[in-house]
């Protein structure tokens, strides 16, 4: 678990900005709260197989919640 300055927002004048470790906010270990007009950047370096892990994850929440536009395919 991991809470610490993004590179990012310190170079951008906002190191108050807090990183959490995705699975320590998934398991309960750590809360963040949020407002409606926050902006989240999920940095995903690793393997292929964490982001479709993520994406089938968002896609069957949007899926559940109504949410997001269906695109034809191919593009």
């Amino acid at each position: 678990m991991r809470l610490s300055p993004a590179p990012s927002a310190k170079a951008n004048g906002r190191p108050h900005l807090p990183v959490l470790e995705l699975g320590a906010l998934l398991s309960g270990q750590m809360r963040l709260g949020r407002r409606a007009d926050d902006i989240t950047v999920f940095d995903m370096t690793g393997i292929a197989l964490q982001d479709l892990t993520v994406a089938r994850s968002l896609y069957q929440r949007a899926l559940r919640d109504g949410l997001g536009v269906s695109l034809a395919w191919p593009w």
